[in-house]
């Protein structure tokens, strides 16, 4: 042990730049290609952020919005004003809408060993940072633009400010952060300020902080905190709705406050085997884990208890001694965060995300806690790990980064809506089972929100026909080009009405395309 030891200090510097490597090329390679295609949500933040890049207002014409209302459920802006910026200087593709959660998840990465290095020891730092590097859920989590994917890397940001903050000016960037983590996803509303009143209260009490500090802190994040405030109080109906001149406060249709119960915590005792696999297992999402993998690795599972173990007793040794310590902030973190977050109906992985870097953090002082103990288990742990994730990769990459039938991503009408355009003069009808295909179709032409907002058939969020193109129409018209498909590949009676009106057929992407 102390030979292998000796050996990762000597070569510190080499291993950091290997796991660096590493992180940036399974983040970045093909991150246009796989997962193949859009999902929905998506797709719905890469046109607002196009519209906003392009025109400075979303897709139903708020300008510098706070909220997206998207397909009336809402959707954070975070992401979509980064994914604005980077259209702004790269162009528009899939690509670069997905490059804000790349480069956040290799911040995070980075950012996990100097927490480890500045805490607990350079081979902490280094352990704890591969452990993220190669974490299947973390990979997966920052190759695709989902707005909530971003709280993870924000509050993860918070926290290890937190913990290096000391002169005012610290504070001041810190609540800028915190603040600035509301915006990345509608539950951070309830974990973000839950967090912050524990964590501060704590740090209070280990003399962490001073109150002038946390006001310097605080200051900051009611600023941003205003319009959000603002928004629900809005959608509450407690104020009318403000003019949206300079900031869009949009009123959401389908207004979520009700999914919000603090008796769901209750859950997790009730239901402890459904807890652990919201942890460690998977859901009903395979954008979100694998079955085969888990979210960070099954192997994890042990050693991650025993880390959890031990913050639970750093929380009570640094609360009798007034002492702060890191192992205490990552375990209040993660018992905070995951019980207010528990409090939303339907919970799933995404929606959870912030807890799992802290279950990482456990996972490698369970497994150096381990290594002490038995120091010959080392190389088998680092084999494992190994193992697990290069099968990981094989199988991302490989198997289900070739699988173009995958439901969660549409691949085929923007190719098909590109295609449909050789058909001059001509409405067009798409029919499937594509979750609101119009948002695919608004990409592939770059239509202006004004014009889609102008020609729109109705106000609903959810149906989306407007200028040439209907979805799901199904009448039978003599200046309609009608692309069909469904699963099951079989004719249907619309289908055998049009043969009969003399309607030529051919084939495209799997979509039988009518045409007079």
């Amino acid at each position: 042990m102390k030979s292998t030891k000796d050996w990762i200090e000597k070569h510190h510097v080499i291993i950091f730049g290997g796991i660096l490597l590493f992180t940036i090329v399974v983040r970045m390679i093909a991150l246009g290609e796989i997962p193949q295609g859009l999902h929905v949500d998506e797709a719905g933040m890469a046109y607002d952020a196009y519209c906003y890049a392009n025109y400075g207002v979303d897709r139903y014409l708020y300008p510098n919005p706070i909220y997206l209302i998207n397909y009336g459920s809402g959707q954070s802006v975070l992401y979509m004003y980064l994914a604005a910026l980077c259209i702004k200087i790269f162009g528009f593709s899939i690509t670069t809408i997905r490059l804000p959660a790349a480069i956040l998840g290799i911040i995070t990465v980075i950012l996990s060993y100097f927490i480890g290095k500045k805490y607990k020891s350079k081979n902490f730092g280094l352990l704890f940072m591969a452990l993220v590097a190669i974490c299947s859920w973390h990979i997966m989590q920052s190759r695709w633009g989902l707005d909530c994917n971003l709280m993870s890397a924000l509050v993860f940001m918070g926290i290890y400010g937190m913990l290096i903050a000391k002169k005012w000016w610290h504070y001041v960037i810190l609540g800028c952060i915190w603040g600035i983590s509301l915006y990345t996803y509608a539950l951070a509303h309830v974990a973000v300020p839950i967090l912050l009143c524990v964590l501060a209260i704590y740090s209070l009490w280990t003399k962490k902080i001073k109150i002038k500090e946390l006001l310097c802190m605080l200051f900051p994040i009611i600023i941003f905190a205003i319009p959000l405030i603002l928004f629900h109080l809005v959608n509450m109906g407690m104020i009318p709705k403000m003019p949206a001149e300079w900031i869009g406060i949009p009123i959401i249709p389908d207004y979520r406050s009700s999914e919000f119960n603090i008796m769901n915590i209750f859950q997790i005792f009730l239901h402890p085997i459904q807890s652990l696999q919201e942890l460690f297992g998977f859901d009903a999402n395979d954008y979100n884990a694998f079955p085969l993998f888990g979210t960070i690795y099954y192997i994890s599972i042990p050693f991650a208890i025993i880390g959890f173990l031990k913050g639970i007793k750093a929380i009570g040794k640094s609360i009798k001694e007034k002492t702060f310590h890191i192992d205490a902030v990552m375990t209040i973190s993660f018992i905070v965060l995951y019980l207010s977050l528990k409090t939303v109906q339907n919970i799933s992985i995404n929606r959870i995300n912030s807890i799992y870097v802290l279950l990482l953090y456990f996972t490698a002082l369970g497994i150096v806690y381990v290594v002490k103990k038995k120091k010959q288990i080392l190389i088998g742990i680092i084999l494992a790990y190994t193992i697990c994730a290069t099968c990981f990769l094989y199988y991302y990459f490989g198997i289900y980064g070739k699988n173009n039938s995958n439901m969660s991503f549409n691949h085929d009408i923007i190719p098909l809506t590109q295609y449909l355009e050789k058909f001059e003069g001509k409405r067009i009808d798409i029919i499937s089972y594509a979750v609101q295909p119009y948002i695919y179709t608004l990409l592939a032409n770059r239509e202006s929100p004004y014009d889609f907002n102008s020609t729109k058939q109705e106000a609903n969020t959810t149906k989306g026909d407007y200028g040439k193109y209907y979805y799901n129409y199904a009448e039978i018209h003599d200046d309609m080009v009608y692309a069909i498909k469904y699963p099951e590949r079989k004719n249907t009676d619309f289908e055998n009405k049009l043969k009969e009106a003399g309607f030529k057929q051919e084939e495209y992407l799997g979509y039988k395309i009518f045409y007079q």
